[in-house]
């Protein structure tokens, strides 16, 4: 072989070498880009479940707080309904209570084996009208309870009341004031009056005690206490005339 020909081969294994080295790089190259995009995939993939994982506790955590604020947000709401529903139920029951204390009416009881309740007045009222026009000029209100007796003396200027207050009043219906008060020596109910026909003598009858006691008009000292009935003192009457001077009762056992 000459020396021309050496030197073509020699350049052709040369060639090859250099040819197969450069193969060999390509396939280390392409096998570590593979690897380093096989990496990278895997870690996106795990970055990407690793934020859906928290994307899915978050939202958990935020339906669970939600739910938690409804069901505060309902209790709170039921709590107002049923403070709202009591306060309304007390308004209500106070402005009954505050007509009944306006019209002075109340019921209160005597006890098991006794009548029904009573119904009496908590503070009880005389109003005085003028009968033509239909207009009360004037209304005393002294009395701590029912009303149960009225009566004008014959003069008109001066009005008489009985009551379970355990008073018994005469109004001056010219200076519209309470001038004269009577009681008896121990509380009781008066449940009606009278007085004679010259004014002088006034006397009231009871509901408990079945008594009648009896006033002077002018000095407001008792004069006397008449007992004998069995129940309370419904009426009571003078007879029409000074001339023959009787007192007339009544009484229900």
């Amino acid at each position: 072989m000459d020396k021309t020909t050496q030197t073509a081969q020699a350049a052709k294994d040369k060639t090859y070498q250099t040819a197969e080295a450069a193969k060999d790089k390509t396939v280390q190259a392409a096998k570590a880009t593979q690897d380093k995009a096989g990496q990278a995939t895997q870690a996106t993939k795990d970055k990407t479940s690793d934020t859906a994982d928290a994307t899915k506790k978050k939202s958990q955590e935020t339906g669970q707080a939600t739910r938690d604020s409804a069901e505060a947000g309902k209790e709170k709401t039921g709590g107002i309904l049923s403070q709202t529903g009591d306060q309304v139920k007390n308004m209500a029951q106070g402005a009954t209570d505050a007509v009944k204390r306006t019209f002075g009416f109340d019921e209160t009881t005597r006890g098991e084996d006794s009548e029904p309740p009573l119904r009496v007045l908590r503070r009880g009222t005389a109003k005085v009208w003028t009968v033509s026009s239909g207009f009360c000029f004037v209304t005393f209100a002294e009395h701590t309870n029912a009303v149960t007796a009225l009566h004008f003396m014959a003069n008109n200027h001066c009005l008489l009341s009985a009551s379970l207050d355990g008073t018994f009043r005469a109004w001056d219906l010219f200076r519209y004031r309470n001038f004269r008060t009577f009681t008896a020596p121990s509380s009781r109910q008066f449940d009606s009056l009278a007085a004679d026909q010259s004014g002088e003598v006034i006397c009231a009858g009871t509901l408990d005690s079945f008594e009648i006691f009896v006033w002077s008009m002018k000095t407001g000292r008792l004069l006397d206490i008449l007992s004998g009935h069995e129940g309370p003192v419904h009426d009571l009457a003078f007879s029409p005339t000074n001339v023959s001077y009787y007192l007339l009762t009544i009484s229900l056992p």
